[in-house]
């Protein structure tokens, strides 16, 4: 629930007009054929992120696929990597974070330093009810929080 959330506010803002700028392959200035993954159109996507660093991706899994695929990501110390823990490690350096939670076809790109922050309204409230005569108990369990920009560069959207 609140990764749903965190990707709306990277995407579309927080209120405050500052959703994330979107790039789509094969218009300027990322070249490619629309539909279509590369490397070079990765790179390119990497390089708008000055002054910031693009150090964590999240992609679905359609993305992911797509990225894997890429030639560049047959190196034999990555492929080993990922064999042996799982963890793949991509040659522009960020963290790839793969989840159910992105639309097919979207990258976002972010400095995880800078990109988001989350605000907790209140401490975690616990209620607690118990009805004797009906031998009933049950608790609610209430949490606030929600998620702002800190700076809308440290964020981009890729469509593949």
């Amino acid at each position: 629930m609140h990764l749903e959330d965190a990707i709306g506010v990277l995407r579309s803002g927080d209120g405050n007009q500052n959703a994330a700028q979107q790039y789509t392959i094969g218009t300027k200035p990322i070249t490619g054929t629309k539909g279509t993954l590369t490397y070079d159109a990765l790179l390119e996507f990497w390089s708008q992120f000055d002054p910031y660093t693009m150090n964590t991706m999240l992609v679905g899994s359609d993305v992911m696929l797509a990225m894997l695929k890429l030639d560049e990501f047959q190196n034999p110390l990555t492929g080993l990597n990922f064999q042996g823990t799982g963890t793949l490690t991509t040659p522009l350096g960020a963290k790839l974070l793969r989840t159910s939670a992105m639309p097919a076809g979207i990258l976002i790109g972010l400095d995880r330093n800078y990109a988001l922050e989350q605000i907790c309204g209140s401490e975690i409230t616990v209620e607690y009810d118990k009805l004797i005569d009906r031998q009933l108990e049950r608790a609610a369990i209430t949490s606030i929080s929600g998620f702002a920009k800190l700076f809308t560069e440290a964020s981009k959207v890729l469509v593949v």
